[in-house]
């Protein structure tokens, strides 16, 4: 390879990551302002009743039961200090314990049951 090519390609490769790094931060800013706003139109998301948690993509986890899963995509809304159970029966504490956010059929398998 020509030493001209080199440059030429170590230049796109910094101006794609400079690309990406800016497109990153804009990208997180807007995410933040969005989970803002849902917790200003939503409130506590644990007091929603259970057809509303439905709505939002909240899923039973047995029929048994009355955990309802959380949706990925919600977990930053439940407010910090909030008990969580998981699907094996474990308690955690959201913003205080570590909460695995793996994810099964769109939600974690952490929950909590609706008041």
């Amino acid at each position: 390879m020509s030493k001209n090519l080199t440059t030429v390609m170590k230049d796109i490769g910094l101006t794609l990551m400079s690309t990406l790094e800016y497109s990153y931060e804009e990208i997180k800013e807007e995410h933040s302002k969005i989970k803002e706003t849902l917790k200003a139109i939503i409130g506590d998301i644990t007091e929603l009743s259970v057809d509303e948690l439905k709505e939002l993509g909240f899923k039973k986890w047995e029929e048994e039961s009355e955990l309802y899963l959380i949706p990925l995509w919600a977990f930053d809304l439940i407010p910090d200090g909030t008990v969580l159970e998981s699907i094996s029966g474990e308690r955690a504490i959201k913003g205080k314990d570590e909460i695995d956010l793996d994810v099964r059929i769109g939600c974690i398998a952490w929950g909590f049951e609706p008041k």
